[in-house]
C-alpha cells in the first residue's frame, strides 16, 4: 500500500499509512522496499521535518546500512535541497559500494540547486569551459522541466 501511494502521487498518504503501521503494528518490520516508498513519498512532499525523521528512523534499523536506501535518502535530501544533508549520507555509505546511482543521486542534486563547480569537485572532472557549459545545460534542462510539472527529465 505505502508503495502503491507513494509511486501513484499519493505521497501525504503514505506517510500516513507508515507513521500508523508503526502506531498500531509495531511487531511488524519495514523492509528495504517499504523504507524506499516511505523516502520517497518524503521526498514528493518536500518536508525537511520529514526527511530527517525518515532518516532518524532509518538510521535506528537493520538498513543502516542499505545501498538503496541510502541512495533514496541522498535523492531525498537532494531535492529538497538539503545537499549537506544529501552529503552527510553519501559519506555514511561505503566507498567501495559507491555505484553511479550513488554518485548521480549526489551530483545531481549539487547541479539541480545551482552548486555546479561542488558537483564537478565531487564527482573528480576539471573544470573548464565545455564541462561547465554542458554541466549547467542539463542542469537548466531539469530545473525547466521540474518547475513545468515533470516528474523525470528527459
Amino acid at each position: 500500500m505505502i508503495s502503491g501511494y507513494s509511486k501513484n502521487g499519493l505521497a501525504s498518504e503514505a506517510v500516513h499509512l507508515f507513521k500508523r503501521m508503526r502506531k498500531v503494528a509495531k511487531s511488524l518490520t519495514p523492509d528495504s522496499v517499504t523504507l524506499r516508498s516511505v523516502i520517497l513519498a518524503c521526498a514528493q512532499l518536500g518536508s525537511t521535518e520529514l526527511a530527517e525523521w525518515v532518516e532518524g528512523y532509518v538510521q535506528g534499523s537493520e538498513y543502516r546500512d542499505d545501498l538503496l536506501v541510502n541512495t533514496a535518502l541522498i535523492d531525498m535530501y537532494a531535492k529538497s535541497g538539503s545537499i549537506a544533508h544529501a552529503h552527510a549520507v553519501f559519506e555514511r555509505v561505503n566507498m567501495q559500494e559507491r555505484d553511479v546511482v550513488v554518485w548521480s543521486a549526489l551530483i545531481g542534486g549539487y547541479g539541480v540547486h545551482g552548486h555546479v563547480k561542488e558537483a564537478m569537485k565531487c564527482a573528480g572532472v576539471k573544470l573548464n569551459d565545455v564541462t561547465f557549459l554542458a554541466f549547467y545545460q542539463r542542469a537548466t534542462t531539469r530545473v525547466l522541466w521540474i518547475k513545468g510539472g515533470a516528474t523525470s527529465t528527459p
